[in-house]
């Protein structure tokens, strides 16, 4: 992820130099972006963009910045278009990169814009949406205060551009059939904060009066907040790392007690259920709660596959197989088992763990 968003940035370092080697860089970086972790294209739009504007602000002539849009919206295109005739394989799985028919495309892009922008909404704390929407104000006032244009006009600029950049984050991925909306990709936002944030506390820096510069304000609080989840969301993947890996032991121990009773020296084992969330992470505040919930959920959530590779690979139990070919929970197996968190069910040659994560309400 990191990589693509290295692959996104770059490309605007060539802007001002020859053209061939600008598109080239543009060519370069998209296909790269591609080919890492795709969500970072809407980084590229959202820098674009407000490149143009601050062009635009700075008096620049209308036609160059024009030129520039087009040159490298054109250059991104021709990218995907290469990646997508040359690279890309076509999965439907849990996603799917294909995109949706002409006659419904514009309705779906709709559709799953509006739904980024509402698991925005959901996931943020409600603190968070109140200094966001502080910065972008405060990104209003300063980019009229500081542009050479129309004052007027250019309060129009910015706050059009602010709202394009915000849909831009997640253009990409709305133009997908089926696209993601695991937390994982929904990144692209925190570029535009952070154009915001960069923007509004260089142009305060600026004023001579202490209290014009309280318009940074917003976004160094914004960047604390962040700061301090960043450890409550490492606290939290230690806590609920200790709490599945107990689980894992403590289903290694009984099947290491059972095992040898069972008779077979080569016993299938399948996993089903899930690990419910940690009780540290189901009695955090509702609000921070919300947010570790979609964070946490890829990890531990119905992976069963990872799940039973932890319970047959590990170095403690011999003589047992991960079984894949078999859906063992359709054969009503005997209770060999039945704890708090977890119930085994086996015959002579199967073994079936079923966790009860799922009988927990873990909705928040």
């Amino acid at each position: 992820m990191a990589l693509s968003m290295l692959f996104a940035i770059v490309p605007f370092l060539f802007r001002h130099g020859e053209r061939k080697r600008y598109l080239a860089a543009v060519a370069i970086g998209i296909l790269g972006a591609c080919m890492t972790y795709q969500v970072s294209i809407g980084i590229f739009l959202v820098l674009l963009i407000f490149l143009a504007m601050k062009d635009w602000a700075d008096g620049k002539d209308g036609k160059e910045i024009l030129k520039f849009v087009l040159w490298s919206a054109g250059s991104a295109l021709l990218a995907l278009l290469m990646f997508q005739k040359c690279l890309m394989t076509t999965e439907d799985v849990y996603v799917s990169n294909e995109m949706p028919a002409i006659s419904v495309f514009m309705a779906e892009f709709l559709k799953h814009l509006g739904q980024y922008c509402g698991l925005i909404g959901e996931d943020a704390k409600v603190l968070w949406l109140i200094l966001a929407g502080l910065m972008g104000v405060g990104f209003v006032i300063l980019f009229v205060l500081g542009s050479k244009r129309n004052k007027i006009m250019a309060g129009l600029i910015a706050a059009v551009g602010l709202f394009c950049m915000a849909m831009a984050a997640y253009t990409p991925y709305s133009m997908l059939a089926e696209p993601l909306y695991a937390a994982r990709a929904m990144y692209a936002i925190g570029a535009v904060i952070a154009i915001l944030g960069i923007y509004t506390a260089s142009r305060a820096a600026n004023f001579k009066r202490g209290w014009q510069k309280l318009v940074a304000v917003p976004a160094m609080v914004l960047a604390w907040c962040f700061f301090v989840f960043a450890f409550t969301y490492g606290n939290a993947l230690k806590e609920q790392d200790t709490y599945r890996n107990m689980q894992i032991t403590m289903v290694t121990s009984d099947l290491n007690e059972l095992l040898p009773k069972m008779g077979s020296k080569n016993v299938a084992v399948q996993v089903s259920g899930q690990i419910d969330y940690s009780p540290v992470i189901r009695n955090m505040p509702e609000d921070t709660r919300r947010a570790l919930h979609r964070l946490l959920k890829s990890s531990f959530g119905r992976n069963t596959a990872w799940m039973a590779y932890r319970v047959t690979e590990g170095p403690w139990l011999m003589d047992v197989t991960r079984r894949a070919d078999e859906n063992l929970t359709e054969r009503n197996l005997p209770v060999l088992r039945d704890t708090a968190l977890y119930k085994i069910r086996g015959d002579q040659d199967n073994i079936l763990v079923e966790f009860k994560g799922e009988e927990f309400d873990v909705s928040f």
